[in-house]
Order: C-alpha cells, then sequence, then structure tokens
C-alpha cells in the first residue's frame, strides 16, 4: 500500500504531465494555424504562377481553348492538373454547356480546396465567366486584370504573413498556458 507521501508525488507527476500536455496542445493548435496562413500564401502564388500559364498559352499557342488548357495541365501540380484536362476534354467534346459553367464544375472546385479565402475563390470564378468567351485581346486583357488583382492579394498577405504567424504561435502557446492555469 502507497504511503500519503508516495501518493503525493504520483498524483504531482501526473499533473505536470498534464500542464504539459495541455500548453504543448495548444502550441501545436497555433502552430498549425500558422501554417495554414502560409500554405494559403503559397497557393496564391501558385495561382499566380497557373493563370501567368494560360496568359502565355493564348497569347502564343493560338489554339483552341481546349488545346491552352490542356498544354496547361501537363505543366501544373494537382489538383489543377487534373481539373485543367477534364476541362479540356469537355471543351473538345462540345456537349453545349457554357464555359463559366465548365470552369465551375473544375476549376473552382478544384481550388475551394486549397486553403484559399473564399474572396480568393469567387474571383477565381469570376476569371472563368470572364474569359471563356471573349475574343484573344479581351481575354488578355482580362488577364492582365486579374494577375494585377492577385498580386495586390499576395503583396496584402505577405505583408502580415511574418505578423500573423507569430501571432498565431504565441496565442497558441499562451492559450495553452493560460488553459493549463485555470485546470489545475
Amino acid at each position: 500500500m502507497l504511503s500519503v507521501w508516495e501518493r503525493g508525488i504520483k498524483v504531482s507527476y501526473i499533473k505536470i504531465l498534464f500542464i504539459f500536455s495541455v500548453i504543448a496542445a495548444g502550441a501545436m493548435a497555433g502552430i498549425k494555424k500558422g501554417n495554414v496562413i502560409i500554405h494559403q500564401y503559397q497557393e496564391l502564388i501558385y495561382l499566380k504562377k497557373t493563370v501567368l500559364l494560360i496568359h502565355g498559352e493564348i497569347r502564343y499557342n493560338l489554339g483552341t481553348v481546349g488545346e491552352v488548357f490542356l498544354n496547361v495541365s501537363k505543366r501544373v501540380k494537382e489538383p489543377y492538373s487534373k481539373a485543367f484536362k477534364e476541362l479540356s476534354e469537355e471543351l473538345e467534346n462540345h456537349n453545349g454547356r457554357e464555359f463559366p459553367h465548365m470552369w465551375n464544375t473544375y476549376m473552382v472546385e478544384a481550388v475551394s480546396g486549397l486553403g484559399l479565402s473564399e474572396q480568393d475563390v469567387e474571383r477565381f470564378k469570376e476569371l472563368g465567366e470572364n474569359i471563356g468567351y471573349l475574343d484573344i485581346q479581351m481575354q488578355l486583357n482580362y488577364l492582365d486584370f486579374y494577375i494585377e488583382k492577385l498580386n495586390d492579394r499576395i503583396s496584402d498577405v505577405k505583408a502580415g504573413l511574418d505578423g500573423n504567424v507569430k501571432l498565431c504561435r504565441t496565442l497558441g502557446i499562451m492559450g495553452g498556458l493560460l488553459a493549463a492555469i485555470f485546470l489545475l
């Protein structure tokens, strides 16, 4: 049978382990949220690269829209690659659906799960509503406009990136400490 002294030490070890676990959980939550912000920034950069590829293909390829998207699909990562390939196939099949509807079906669904903000996804949706039916010069002008807006968004995210990531991580640690104190 354990003496009162031995039981007290055992309980103290359990409390200390519990406190460190709560603090670690808070810290991990803060780190995860900081990583989400970093991931969003990286996805915006990749989205810009993808749109620049579309711009280049439209300007220099002079093929059909389906060929443009097929060529882009070969040069981008998933889920963009699959979405561009499926969009290209549907465009080549001439099934009668309007381009914005096809864009939303494949492209908007692909970017929706990448951690971009709702505003970013909505702007990407607007891109599809404006490039599918215009002449080449108007498509290029709209892509230039979209790239300019995307650059502004990337600059805004980058300006707050370090501070927001540090804030998330600090709040996670502090939240874990506060929770540990309250649970004592």
